[in-house]
């Protein structure tokens, strides 16, 4: 009787709740699809201007801050040396086909 009423208490606990999940998940539905549709008029928006389709995060704009900065010092990213050497070549010899000129020793390759 005890399992029973436990039962009972559930399915009356959930008969209570479903309506307010139900309310959330199409709120939340209602707010993904607007945020959605903001999101393709902004990316359209940037598209026509040459922007990027999402703004940059702050992480790109601290970068690029710093990169124009360093290019303005005319500073470069590496030590040219005086002389610089070719890197050694290492190409394959190119081998023909092993195949015999007549059509009938073409059986053993």
């Amino acid at each position: 009787m005890l399992e029973f009423l436990k039962r009972f208490g559930l399915g009356i606990l959930y008969i209570i709740i479903s309506p307010f999940l139900v309310a959330f998940l199409a709120l939340w539905l209602a707010y993904n699809i607007i945020t959605y549709f903001i999101e393709v008029i902004r990316g359209i928006k940037h598209f026509f201007k040459g922007e990027k389709f999402f703004a940059p995060f702050p992480e790109e704009v601290q970068a690029k801050a710093i990169l124009n900065t360093y290019t303005a010092t005319g500073a470069t990213t590496k030590e040219t040396p005086a002389e610089q050497t070719a890197p050694a070549a290492t190409s394959t010899p190119e081998v023909a086909p092993a195949v015999n000129p007549t059509p009938g020793d073409n059986q053993h390759v």
